[in-house]
């Protein structure tokens, strides 16, 4: 794999502001709603697809091979209804930035894990008998059906944010910043 040499590296740490604010407001956006606009995607993956262009130019197959693997990898995990379709949506920029890289497995392994944390937590205190009468009066309410969604979005958005931020500070390569 080719690397982009040192001196691009500088003017790409700048474009990568925005694109952490991207994912801030997609996390954001999924927590708050448990939905993601499709505008809001496509702003995203647009940026992303001329960032590959301009920094990859040689090598975006690599990046391209990313995000057709993740997005046909949730596709399955959406058709068998474990997962809503934005949150395929927004494997494919994911799976663009990272490209097929050790990065994009464990984004995916770790916000999984967080997902995971979440349906427990869900399930602990919606069966709990010390909270049993409570519960049934707080299930019913529609605030609540829309906890037991599951922000899968929002948990990748989170988790690249902090993977690129550790990357970058620590100096290594990330993503599309190689």
């Amino acid at each position: 794999m080719e690397h982009v040499r040192h001196e691009n590296l500088l003017p790409m740490k700048i474009y990568i502001y925005p694109l952490l604010l991207w994912f801030f407001f997609v996390a954001a956006m999924d927590f708050k709603f448990r939905k993601v606009k499709n505008l809001f995607l496509l702003i995203g993956f647009a940026y992303l697809l001329i960032l590959t262009f301009i920094f990859h130019k040689e090598n975006y197959v690599s990046h391209f091979f990313g995000m057709v693997l993740i997005f046909f990898c949730f596709l399955g995990f959406y058709a068998l209804g474990l997962m809503a379709a934005g949150d395929v949506k927004f494997s494919i920029p994911i799976g663009l930035f990272f490209g097929f890289s050790d990065d994009l497995y464990w984004i995916v392994v770790l916000a999984t894990l967080m997902a995971l944390m979440h349906s427990l937590l869900f399930l602990v205190i919606k069966n709990s008998s010390k909270f049993s009468l409570e519960t049934d009066k707080v299930i019913k309410n529609d605030k609540f059906q829309n906890l037991k969604k599951i922000p899968y979005a929002g948990y990748l958005a989170v988790v690249a944010f902090i993977w690129i931020v550790e990357k970058l500070s620590l100096g290594s390569p990330v993503g599309l910043v190689l």
